[in-house]
């Protein structure tokens, strides 16, 4: 029977990791998976000057269906803009709870996703992980309920004139190592990309491989080779077969298994995976890179925030350790 890696019970598994998306969780938490949290705050400055010499910066929310209840939880719609709903102080849990929940998008547990291969200026498509002896997840789409997808809105009010977005601070904290594999994909007219949180290099994921994932110590194997995953520029396979069993590994899992004795095993020194680029932090920050340009009208960011599966350092070690992400925006010159 194949076994869908995303299920909780495979915990040594990488992509079998689900995490809490705690926005404002109180009590006890159940059981001992990893979380979350995370809020967006517009920033009250403008090349370093108060912005409220331009009345007021404000971020909401576009959607295209009335969100029952809005005012409930701190979001009031725009008079103009029947689509557009504002945050009163920025955007924080009660609201992105409220706005993710009435979308369908991730708000107690988010699943581990890739975007596959790709450039960092292309657009996003999230597809599922694969399950053992089976590769089509790569052409298969996501469910949005294992994501988080915000589109803002942003807006400087009673000026006229334009400025350029930025994020002044993406903050991340983590008790472990999970936030390195947080990616946030941001769309808006102007400008499209994929960045990485918590890493300052620019880089990339490889997004194929040879994974274990019935949890056996071996890498996946079908007939006398093992078994391919994601997607390859150039798959090469060793020539000879694999002779004696290797010493058992430490804290085996997805990515850290044994080459079954008496396969084919795959040359990964003259294999290619394809890759995911991503921007590092320092790409963005100190006004490196425009988000979008904002006026007195109104300007859309789009943010997808997920948890890359072919991130390596998405393992067993990580199951119960939380992360938090802020971002903080601003605009200048």
């Amino acid at each position: 029977m194949q076994r869908n890696i995303l299920k909780i019970r495979n915990i040594l598994l990488s992509f079998g990791v689900y995490l809490l998306l705690a926005l404002s969780l109180t009590g006890t938490l159940v059981g001992t998976y990893a979380w979350y949290s995370y809020e967006v705050r517009a920033k009250s400055s403008f090349n370093g000057t108060s912005i409220n010499d331009f009345g007021a910066f404000r971020v909401g929310l576009f959607s295209n269906e009335t969100l029952s209840g809005a005012t409930s939880y701190g979001l009031v719609r725009d008079v103009d803009n029947q689509n557009v709903y504002w945050g009163q102080n920025g955007l924080g849990s009660t609201e992105l709870n409220y706005f993710l929940s009435q979308k369908g998008y991730a708000t107690n547990i988010i699943q581990p996703v890739t975007s596959g291969s790709r450039n960092v200026n292309e657009d996003l498509v999230l597809h599922p992980n694969p399950t053992r002896l089976d590769n089509s997840a790569i052409f298969e789409v996501a469910k949005k309920e294992r994501y988080v997808h915000l589109p803002l809105v942003f807006q400087i009010i009673g000026e006229t004139s334009t400025a350029n977005l930025y994020f002044k601070d993406i903050n991340t904290r983590s008790s472990g190592n999970l936030s390195e594999a947080i990616r946030i994909f941001v769309k808006s007219e102007t400008t499209k990309f994929l960045a990485a949180s918590d890493i300052a290099q620019d880089g990339s994921d490889e997004v194929g491989g040879i994974l274990n994932l019935d949890d056996d110590t071996y890498y996946d194997f079908n007939g006398n080779k093992e078994f391919i995953y994601g997607e390859f520029e150039n798959i090469v396979y060793k020539d000879e077969l694999t002779q004696d069993e290797e010493a058992e590994v430490e804290n085996p899992n997805t990515f850290n298994a044994i080459h079954k004795e008496g396969i084919y095993a795959l040359d990964e020194a003259n294999s290619i995976p394809k890759t995911s680029s991503y921007l590092g932090y320092e790409s963005l920050l100190n006004k490196q890179k425009a988000i979008a340009t904002v006026s007195g009208g109104y300007t859309r960011v789009d943010l997808t925030i997920y948890i890359e599966g072919w991130c390596k350092i998405v393992n067993n070690s990580e199951i119960a350790n939380n992360f938090s992400l802020d971002l903080t925006f601003e605009v200048g010159a």
